[in-house]
């Protein structure tokens, strides 16, 4: 930030510079501004194809159902739409979570 840091008389204000470290994240990925995360399920679950919950970036269960008749195999992957990281030029909108089942 140009000009913004600390003033004194008779001389130009200096600037400010910020400096960011991102550490990864215990659950989830950043691919832009989508999210990816695994979850396990135990066989008996996705044989049966059981319905499962995982928390959102934003610590909200978020229902996954796979479809009727469905056996989850090793790396299937659930799309939650919208449940990602704010686009940058548009924080109203959200990025997708992607879910890989284990």
């Amino acid at each position: 930030f140009d000009s913004v840091g600390d003033e004194k008389e008779g001389m130009v204000p200096s600037d400010v510079i910020v400096t960011l470290v991102l550490e990864p994240h215990s659950r989830f990925v950043c691919a832009g501004d989508h999210l990816a995360t695994e979850v396990n399920v135990n066989l008996h679950d996705a044989v049966l194809g059981h319905p499962m919950t995982v928390l959102g970036v934003d610590g909200r269960k978020l229902l996954l159902e796979p479809p009727r008749g469905c056996v989850l195999g090793n790396d299937t992957c659930f799309r939650c739409r919208g449940e990602g990281l704010p686009l940058t030029d548009n924080p109203a909108v959200r990025g997708d979570l992607f879910v890989k089942v284990h």
